[in-house]
């Protein structure tokens, strides 16, 4: 497990060249989704959470971590996803975050089961 700037723990990470998507694994009982995402931008932006926009304008985190925590990983999968920071990302609800170039910058946070 790495630690990263905002403190928290990946189980793990992985990049993928081609498609240029990084994925970060965490454990959803004892790190909250949003913090997942902040850890997860901040390492690929390389920068410390503080100096990022706040997570909070673009989606609401008490909802984001009441979608992933409610979610059923057994036999569901929740996929959050939104564009931050120029990033799409994706959390879904059995313990990742993927993040890869976004194509406008712009879109509405969306839910999926």
């Amino acid at each position: 497990m790495a630690l990263t700037r905002a403190g928290f723990e990946f189980d793990s990470e992985t990049y993928h060249k081609r498609s240029a998507t990084h994925r970060f694994e965490y454990d959803p009982a004892s790190t909250p989704a949003h913090m997942a995402v902040v850890s997860a931008l901040s390492a690929v932006l390389g920068v410390g959470p503080t100096d990022m926009e706040p997570l909070a304008e673009t989606v609401d985190t008490d909802a984001l971590d009441a979608l992933v925590r409610d979610g059923d990983p057994v036999d569901s999968d929740i996929q959050v996803s939104w564009t931050q920071a120029g990033f799409s990302v994706t959390v879904h609800s059995y313990g990742a975050v993927t993040m890869s170039p976004a194509g406008d910058g712009r879109s509405r946070p969306a839910v999926e089961r």
